[in-house]
């Protein structure tokens, strides 16, 4: 039997909620999103130990900490989409997606990472 790694991960299940459902309800952006799912995992990963996945939440939440001490709460990004996109050069594809997710729409974003999966695996 293989151990699933995309769809459901047993590592990020609870007692009738995923990690991913407690990030959702709540809202939380990458950093704290990131912290969660770290604490949630913590030693249930194969190949991953506690103490490593709890010095990761460690790490994003210090992260958020420094964030919210320098910067003010806006709904302005403080990068544009050039920015973002001369700093991570992206496939047609992954670029559009990237873009989609930061324009917020979705349905555009799955539409791209699917056409990038087909290409990519049809090389």
């Amino acid at each position: 039997m293989s151990y699933e790694k995309i769809n459901n991960p047993n590592h990020y299940d609870g007692n009738g909620l995923k990690a991913i459902d407690v990030i959702e309800a709540y809202g939380l952006n990458f950093s704290l999103g990131s912290a969660v799912k770290y604490i949630l995992r913590a030693g249930k990963k194969p190949g991953e130990n506690t103490l490593e996945d709890l010095r990761k939440a460690l790490w994003y939440t210090q992260r958020q900490i420094q964030m919210q001490a320098h910067t003010s709460i806006t709904t302005t990004p403080s990068l544009s989409l050039v920015e973002v996109q001369k700093a991570f050069p992206l496939s047609t594809h992954l670029n559009n997606a990237l873009v989609a997710i930061l324009l917020n729409q979705l349905s555009n974003t799955e539409y791209h990472l699917q056409a990038e999966l087909e290409r990519i695996t049809s090389v």
